[in-house]
């Protein structure tokens, strides 16, 4: 994640795809790079994939692993 993350972009994807945030939080590396984990409740019949994919265009997401 960049420092031109804005987590109101972040929100607006996930509930854009049914989705509703339920934790997040915040790490850094021994490098010093930062990253962003999140839990998100995705309802059934909702996609996974297509809620990734717009997470994955938003200015300053680098990275988006499904785990």
């Amino acid at each position: 994640m960049s420092p031109k993350l804005r987590l109101s972009d972040l929100a607006h994807a996930i509930e854009n795809r049914g989705g509703r945030m339920q934790s997040m939080k915040l790490m850094s590396d021994e490098d010093g790079n930062r990253h962003l984990a999140a839990t998100v409740n995705v309802p059934s019949g909702s996609s996974v994939e297509a809620m990734l994919d717009e997470i994955s265009e938003i200015t300053g997401v680098r990275n988006v692993d499904l785990n």
